[in-house]
């Protein structure tokens, strides 16, 4: 400590040795790369300080469309539908609707792929809700048991209100040795999304969602 105490005073006794006009240079030249690095510091930690004091903290409802080419995201009129149907405050809270995911796993390899990896990813984290693909592509992803079964009683009343619509999958999700059907989806037809996907589409519940109490509403206002 004390060597570095001494070599700084020497430094600056040189700094102050200099003309007026050859000091700035002198620590450009010497200290460039310590001026950057504290810039880069101070940038990041004032965009931080930013985002966290303008970003609302709490997320209303988080859905994603997969596989579909219209604009569905943030600003779009499904995304300000639901958010006026449901009398979300998005001053104050995010309502995320993710719309540039595109994976067929029902059809393709979903080795290698980053969009399959970022989907599981929503799935396993618990940050997602609810996930709208192609009716095979979703019954897919339930067999991974990343879907919740609709028997699940957190849900038992959404199977009861469209117990038409209950699509299932054959699966052991319960490590038995033993397939049984499970439910696992909603088929939407005849939904707000049905244009969007012309052969079909269907809603699954993430196994982790953390909004349960929210996909009453948002299955109301597709069917609306």
């Amino acid at each position: 400590m004390d060597t570095l105490k001494g070599r700084m005073a020497a430094e600056w006794k040189k700094i102050c040795a200099l003309p007026l006009k050859e000091r700035p240079g002198y620590i450009w030249d010497y200290y460039k790369l310590w001026i950057l690095g504290l810039a880069a510091v101070l940038v990041f930690t004032v965009t931080m300080t930013y985002h966290a004091v303008t970003t609302p903290s709490e997320t209303w409802f988080f859905a994603c469309f997969a596989n579909v080419e219209a604009d569905l995201g943030e600003g779009s009129d499904l995304h300000t539908g639901f958010a006026q149907y449901a009398g979300y405050d998005l001053t104050t809270g995010v309502l995320q609707f993710e719309d540039e995911l595109y994976c067929k796993p029902a059809t393709s390899s979903t080795v290698g792929s980053t969009y399959y990896e970022l989907l599981t990813a929503y799935l396993d984290a618990g940050t997602l809700d609810v996930l709208v693909m192609g009716t095979d592509d979703l019954l897919a992803v339930g067999e991974t048991g990343r879907l919740m079964s609709l028997a699940d009683e957190r849900v038992s009343d959404l199977a009861e209100q469209y117990a038409d619509r209950v699509l299932t999958v054959e699966a052991d999700l319960e490590d038995t040795g033993e397939l049984t059907q499970v439910p696992v989806g909603i088929d939407l037809s005849g939904s707000r999304l049905e244009e969007y996907y012309s052969a079909g589409c269907a809603l699954g519940i993430s196994a982790n969602a953390p909004h349960i109490d929210q996909i009453d509403l948002f299955l109301s206002y597709l069917f609306s």
